[in-house]
């Protein structure tokens, strides 16, 4: 059992993207945390909407990740060795960026993550609720 918190405005967000494939992003970002979070520990999630940039940001108090886990891809796009953001993320990430977004994470050891799926602010828009 995890505690999440949901800010409200998320309630209202409207994206235009493929229903299966933010929901297989949103499924691999959120299972992570969960896994990585202990029962009493809290998942954040919320919207950060700016006219640069609209991001679905998932934080926790999770383990986190050391630095080295957080590698970028090879310049063939295949990872660069066995361990990171292993093969749930890197999907997340790739269905991400068909969109014309990112996945980016942000995560210190003991500290937990930060995580923003990214996408163009004209697929993200908040609704007046």
């Amino acid at each position: 059992m995890r505690h999440w918190r949901i800010a409200p405005a998320i309630e209202n967000l409207v994206v235009t993207a493929d229903r299966r494939a933010l929901r297989g992003a949103l499924v691999q970002v959120l299972g992570r945390a969960a896994r990585a979070t202990a029962e009493a520990d809290v998942i954040d999630i919320r919207a950060d909407l700016r006219p640069h940039a609209a991001s679905i940001v998932i934080e926790d108090e999770g383990v986190g990740l050391a630095i080295e886990d957080l590698a970028p891809a090879t310049h063939d796009g295949a990872p660069d060795r066995s361990r990171g953001l292993g093969f749930g993320l890197s999907l997340a990430r790739s269905l991400l960026r068909a969109h014309g977004g990112e996945l980016v994470i942000e995560a210190a050891p003991g500290i937990g993550a930060r995580t923003f799926l990214s996408l163009p602010p004209e697929r993200m828009a908040a609704m007046a609720g």
